[in-house]
């Protein structure tokens, strides 16, 4: 490489949504990229777009997604957009939790409270980073999301803001401007064409799996599909002295299961064994055997709705029997192990609830209910109905006024 060139390479990820087992190959991977890059004289960095962390995994549930930050700490990610998993999950006020753990920056720019305007806590919007002589200027942005209002935040479109950082960061001296995406491919788009001067966005949300990035713009659009399945790389070579980017070109490559990397499965372990040892803790202790049915009501059942109810303060809750997800065993070729659990879901359920208000009877629909079978959205996945249903005043709203 001529002394004048300064390589950048970038690798990234996105939407791994807990599929850990295949960060052991992923760490395995970079390790090998950065230190062939580091032999040519050039820097790397290790980017995630977002939705590492996901609650099928039971160690990422419990820790609402610190278990899946330190894994990510050892195979040393240098940044990472926030996704919706954890964020829309657990409240925004997760993000910090998420924060103080990684060792690296989760990169969000327009989510903030909407009383106060201020960013929420924990999210970082831009970062400016020196790299021998080039100076890189990084962006984050999520998806835009109603959902956030529940909790008393809002998502911004993107291209007001991310216009007006890339002069700060202009104006800072960055010779190279990225966007670190969690809006989905559509999104990266419009974001392109809206923003003029952006070297490259590394994108996530919408699952894509881009072999060759896109040019949209004189923008490169680069995103790596989903769960682990490839790792990215755009390769820069820039002017030493002017910064002025000569070449920009970028690839897929499966994820190589021939070599893991140790640390990361002892990291997994690790986790395993801490999240084990809080759910091993006794909290409370029924009067009663709970028994669990998949297809009518039952005690657990009840329970579970009952807790949602109070803790929504609803009037109606529904428990909705699914698998609480996989757990994970400590190789890297056979990670999972089945962990049968319940989740508590408060979007519509197939049917949903009918009242009549002319009776004042609130009534199951038969999908609801579990009388008509799966719907086509349901099929093949674990039972989805109620298991329990609960109002105030002992099933008031079920037979007495509403």
């Amino acid at each position: 490489m001529p002394s004048d060139t300064t390589l950048l390479t970038i690798l990234h990820t996105n939407d791994l949504h807990a599929r850990i087992e295949q960060l052991p190959f992923i760490s395995a991977m970079a390790k090998r990229i950065r230190q062939e890059v580091a032999d040519r004289g050039g820097h790397t960095l290790l980017w995630d777009a977002g939705d590492a962390e996901d609650r099928i995994l039971l160690e990422s549930d419990v820790t609402k997604g610190t278990a899946i930050m330190a894994m990510m700490n050892v195979i040393g990610y240098d940044a990472a957009a926030l996704g919706n998993a954890a964020a829309v999950t657990y409240g925004p006020d997760n993000l910090a939790r998420l924060a103080e753990t990684a060792n690296f920056p989760i990169m969000v720019a327009n989510l903030s409270w909407t009383e106060t305007g201020q960013l929420v806590e924990g999210g970082v919007p831009y970062r400016l980073l020196e790299l021998g002589d080039i100076k890189l200027g990084l962006i984050g942005v999520t998806a835009l999301s109603n959902a956030y209002s529940i909790f008393g935040t809002r998502t911004f479109k993107p291209a007001p803001i991310v216009t007006e950082l890339v002069q700060h960061l202009r104006n800072r001296g960055a010779n190279v401007i990225a966007v670190l995406s969690h809006l989905g491919l559509e999104g990266d788009r419009a974001l392109a064409e809206a923003v003029s001067g952006l070297h490259f966005i590394v994108g996530g949300h919408s699952h894509d799996t881009l072999e060759e990035p896109l040019m949209v713009n004189d923008t490169l659009i680069a995103q790596a599909g989903a769960y682990g399945s490839h790792l990215g790389r755009i390769d820069l070579e820039l002017d030493s002295s002017s910064g002025r980017v000569q070449s920009r070109t970028g690839h897929l490559m499966p994820v190589d299961a021939s070599e893991a990397d140790a640390k990361v499965v002892e990291a997994i372990e690790e986790q395993i064994k801490e999240v084990q040892a809080l759910l091993s803790r006794p909290v409370g202790q029924t009067t009663t055997f709970l028994d669990l049915n998949y297809f009518q009501e039952c005690a657990l059942g009840n329970f579970l709705a009952d807790v949602l109810r109070d803790r929504m303060k609803a009037d109606v809750a529904f428990g909705r029997h699914r698998h609480a997800g996989r757990s994970a065993k400590g190789r890297p070729d056979h990670l999972w192990r089945p962990v049968q659990g319940l989740f508590l879901h408060s979007q519509p359920l197939p049917g949903g609830v009918e009242w009549q208000r002319d009776s004042g009877r609130a009534e199951l629909c038969p999908a609801a209910r579990g009388d008509a079978g799966p719907t086509p959205s349901t099929a093949g996945q674990p039972p989805g109905y109620p298991s329990g249903v609960r109002s105030r005043g002992q099933l008031r709203s079920l037979y007495g006024s509403p």
